[in-house]
């Protein structure tokens, strides 16, 4: 027992120096001691977790990480700042993806093949927009190797989905590359809002770079949008008054309904599929929470139908099973059709096939019910 007390009050004196640096960031920040109210509090307690989060840190470097977390929360702790103030910044998320999605492919995918890479301000852009995508990215690039191997064989691999653009009426779900800043990364984001600084720093908005790149002009527009975006997200705290007024404007509102997961498709020898939207997968046995009878294949939204194709396409396994099960059923329709009956022949150990109507035997019922 006495050991545990000594070892508890051990344990105490060495957190004593962190939570001064906590008191220290919060004096610095505040000009007083103490937080005045739950919101201060809340605020005051994360301070107190990334010091236990980063206690390998060494004093300076801690210090800085408090201090920067309590600057970026500073201006939701406002009490005035609220609705309007987050539904401008989520405003000029929409209008950055309406410019952005009004860009052609060509005008991402062209700029790749010119001999030199752009100017510094745009590779900072292109790193940027990786991150906010949580694309990992090795530590120590060239701009040659972020602009090619990076971002060009991404953006390559992405550029469909972008074009896709808003098609998504009909079942009320954005696909676009570029339309969704609820689902971007924010484990990133003090690199992201320091590249954003680094291209301001090297390159104006009315620099000439961005005019023989206009695409990329608007992706640097939507980067810095979609950056205060999460910047807000993550930083204004449930404590704070603002914070309702930010989830109703950033909580995705309800998607396709819970019935559109499933869809049943039908080959051309009608045989039945499901497509799963959410995995984007088919599978052939009716799932046991199929939900979409009452969606008729023509009713299938036209992107989700091309969605289907390009999976089929790509499930080489299920392509073959549903082409095997569509001549099963041809020849089992074409038997019922003309009344054959499969027979065993004990001494060959073979079938064979009988036909009632044409009184005739056949060792294969497609060629003979075809013939026949």
């Amino acid at each position: 027992m006495e050991l545990d007390f000594f070892a508890e009050e051990t344990d105490s004196r060495r957190q004593e120096p962190r939570n001064e640096l906590v008191l220290l960031a919060w004096r610095r920040s505040f000009q007083r001691d103490d937080p005045d109210n739950d919101a201060e509090r809340a605020v005051y307690q994360r301070l107190l977790t990334l010091v236990a989060e980063h206690e390998d840190s060494d004093e300076a470097a801690l210090t800085s990480i408090l201090l920067r977390e309590v600057s970026a929360k500073m201006q939701y702790l406002d009490h005035e700042w609220g609705f309007v103030d987050a539904s401008n910044i989520v405003s000029r998320v929409d209008e950055c993806i309406i410019a952005l999605q009004e860009q052609p492919k060509k005008h991402f995918l062209d700029p790749l093949s010119w001999d030199m890479p752009p100017h510094k301000a745009v590779v900072s852009v292109v790193e940027a927009v990786l991150l906010l995508f949580d694309v990992p990215l090795p530590s120590k690039l060239s701009d040659e190797d972020t602009w090619r191997a990076c971002w060009g064989l991404w953006i390559v691999k992405n550029i469909e989905a972008h074009s896709s653009g808003w098609e998504w009426l009909a079942h009320n779900e954005p696909i676009g590359l570029f339309t969704k800043p609820y689902a971007l990364s924010v484990s990133n984001l003090d690199r992201v809002c320091e590249l954003l600084q680094i291209t301001r720093q090297l390159a104006s908005p009315e620099h000439r770079c961005w005019h023989h790149l206009p695409a990329y002009a608007f992706l640097r527009d939507w980067a810095g949008a979609c950056a205060a975006y999460l910047h807000m997200v993550e930083h204004c705290l449930p404590e704070f008054d603002g914070y309702e007024a930010v989830q109703k404007l950033v909580t995705p509102p309800k998607r396709t309904p819970k019935e559109n997961v499933w869809f049943c498709c039908e080959s051309e020898d009608g045989i039945a599929y499901f497509y799963n939207r959410l995995y984007q997968s088919i599978t052939l046995d009716r799932p046991q929470d199929f939900d979409g009878a009452h969606i008729a294949q023509k009713n299938i939204p036209s992107v989700i139908q091309e969605l289907i194709v390009d999976t089929l396409q790509a499930d080489v396994s299920t392509r073959l099973e549903l082409e095997r099960r569509g001549k099963q059923k041809i020849q089992a329709q074409l038997l019922d059709q003309d009344q054959w009956v499969e027979c065993f022949d004990t001494r060959t150990q073979t079938n064979y096939y009988y036909s009632i109507i044409h009184y005739r035997f056949s060792v294969s019922k497609l060629r003979t019910v075809v013939a026949a």
